[in-house]
């Protein structure tokens, strides 16, 4: 109630108010970028912390990958190349990147993913057992499996 009585107290036009928001919009992306490039754990170029279009402007030219490159000679192992990417050139990081955090304490927060209040492969929190569950369904979601017309068809009749 109040933002609008102050918007309409400064009776700004339009534009202004859009302008405003942009500003506000552009200050705050600005700020994160900063706070980014201050404690970001990864190395890579201070662009990088700030925006992806950078690299987007590499694979529009088509030379991402040399990019990728040259960054990691440069930098090592792994580099940050846009605000939320990482790129790491070791397969020695797969397991530890896809296999997911191990024996952490999700609590509460699962509990909306239960049913009738009971475990799935979602909410189980032993690592052992959520990897006996998720074996089982584990060959619903392949490529071929996915692509299969009895599984479109049921695409199209949600």
């Amino acid at each position: 109630m109040a933002f609008v009585t102050l918007f309409t107290a400064l009776s700004l036009p339009k534009w202004q108010l859009l302008a405003l928001g942009l500003g506000i919009w552009v200050a705050l992306d600005i700020c994160r970028g900063i706070f980014r490039v201050v404690t970001s754990p990864f190395p890579g170029p201070r662009i990088a912390k700030f925006t992806r279009w950078w690299m987007r402007w590499k694979q529009w030219k088509g030379n991402d990958k040399h990019e990728i490159l040259l960054l990691h000679r440069k930098y090592g192992p792994t580099v940050q190349l846009g605000p939320r990417e990482v790129s790491f050139c070791h397969a020695d990081a797969l397991p530890q990147i896809y296999s997911g955090p191990r024996g952490l304490d999700a609590g509460e927060s699962l509990l909306a993913f239960q049913n009738y209040a009971s475990e799935n492969v979602v909410t189980t929190l032993d690592a052992d057992l959520h990897a006996v569950r998720r074996k089982m369904v584990v060959g619903l979601y392949t490529g071929p499996a996915v692509a299969a017309p009895a599984f479109q068809a049921g695409l199209r009749y949600i």
